[in-house]
């Protein structure tokens, strides 16, 4: 392994996941603290339900294509299929706004989130080329570059305007702007990407890919369950305080993420190259080095929870700092999952990914509908646990089984 590289690109990731993912958590403090919990409980129905439509415009193409070290299919090809994965995801939305009966302002907060998130999608592409490249600075320095214009378009939108709607406008046309004359122009420097191609091959990636693609938005639906849930039985005000503070857990689900997204390709390479012991190391270090980091954030909550919610949400917020405790396990065990998927594709055993997937989102349903109380929102963090756990036994279970089937 080139140390050199790995611990530049390590540096670059860090450093833009850590400024990316404040800027998606500032979006909700500032939605809550600027415009009170009943704002924030719209906006918590909007990410989650966005959240799982941006799991589908993805398409589950990132792992794949950082996979495909052999050049397998081109990039046009690749973009063809990411532009068919939005129009996938786009006619849901539309079908979702038809039938959900929610009133205009949900309605317009759920169509921007969604659009923002498609725009995403976009600049998420262009990363992925860089990531299979190994030239992870581009990336990181157009997370960064994002993070300080959401935020600040954000806030002054806020600010002027009193309106979410105002404020999502604004981060949807900063996000088209930095795809198109930043990641858009520098891959183009890089990789040989003239045009957009939909033919055959593009049809053969969103068929290779649909299990991981379906792993990502089960795994989104997991989330968005239980909030949908008490969302339906409880008040959207606690809803919209509890998803604000859960936020928080992005931060330790970043840094575990940062180590899954920089050793993916050179896991991919260790297993490509038969190199078996490295490639258990590294899965070794991304275990191991998550428990630890899960044990040092309850401690910071032990010590520090109270008054740090306090000062970042307000008074309105301030009983609720427990939230972590439970919701730290939660975010944790999800992380467990994306390991675990991480294992699956570059093990070229998607199917298995997705049987996992369909068993904890099953599992979720089930859950969710006997365990949501609507006094309490820790439900839907113990709810997501247990879901993950289903996933992880499942997974264990399959590998186990896959590893003594080929054994014989």
């Amino acid at each position: 392994m080139p140390e050199k590289t790995l611990k530049k690109n390590l540096s670059w990731t860090t450093a833009g996941m850590v400024l990316y993912n404040f800027a998606i958590w500032m979006l909700s403090a500032l939605t809550l603290r600027m415009l009170g919990a009943r704002m924030s409980g719209y906006y918590a129905v909007a990410t989650s339900i966005g959240n799982t439509l941006y799991a589908v415009a993805l398409w589950g193409m990132r792992s794949f294509i950082v996979s495909d070290t052999r050049q397998e299919y081109t990039y046009a090809e690749y973009c063809g299929a990411r532009l068919a994965g939005i129009g996938i995801s786009a006619a849901a939305l539309a079908v979702i706004l038809l039938l959900s009966g929610y009133d205009s302002m949900q309605i317009w907060i759920l169509l921007l989130y969604s659009v923002f998130k498609f725009t995403e999608t976009l600049i998420e592409l262009m990363d992925c080329f860089m990531q299979q490249k190994k030239q992870m600075a581009i990336n990181a320095k157009s997370m960064i570059l994002r993070s300080v214009l959401f935020i600040a378009a954000f806030f002054l939108a806020l600010k002027l305007t009193r309106s979410l709607i105002t404020g999502l406008a604004a981060i949807i046309v900063l996000s088209l702007a930095v795809f198109l004359f930043y990641n858009l122009r520098l891959v183009k420097q890089e990789i040989p990407l003239t045009a957009v191609l939909f033919n055959g091959h593009t049809r053969a990636i969103l068929r290779q890919c649909f299990p991981i693609m379906a792993f990502e938005l089960l795994s989104a639906l997991v989330v968005a369950i239980p909030r949908l849930r008490y969302e339906a039985i409880g008040s959207l005000d606690a809803l919209g305080i509890y998803t604000s503070i859960y936020t928080l857990v992005i931060f330790l689900q970043l840094v575990i993420n940062v180590l899954i997204y920089t050793f993916a390709p050179y896991m991919a390479d260790s297993y490509n190259s038969g190199n078996t012991r490295q490639f258990l190391k590294y899965a070794g270090v991304l275990f191991l080095g998550s428990a630890v980091l899960a044990l040092a954030a309850e401690i910071l909550v032990k010590l520090f929870g109270g008054p740090v919610v306090t000062m970042l949400y307000g008074s309105v917020a301030s009983p609720y700092y427990s939230y972590l405790y439970i919701g730290i396990l939660s975010g944790v065990s999800l992380a467990w999952t994306w390991m675990f998927s991480q294992l699956f594709v570059i093990l070229r055993r998607t199917y298995d990914q997705l049987y996992c997937s369909l068993a904890a989102t099953a599992a979720c349903w089930l859950l969710s509908n006997q365990m949501i109380q609507a006094g309490d929102c820790n439900t839907m963090s113990t709810v997501l646990i247990l879901t993950n756990l289903v996933f992880i036994l499942t997974a264990a279970v399959l590998l186990l089984y896959r590893k003594r089937k080929a054994a014989l």
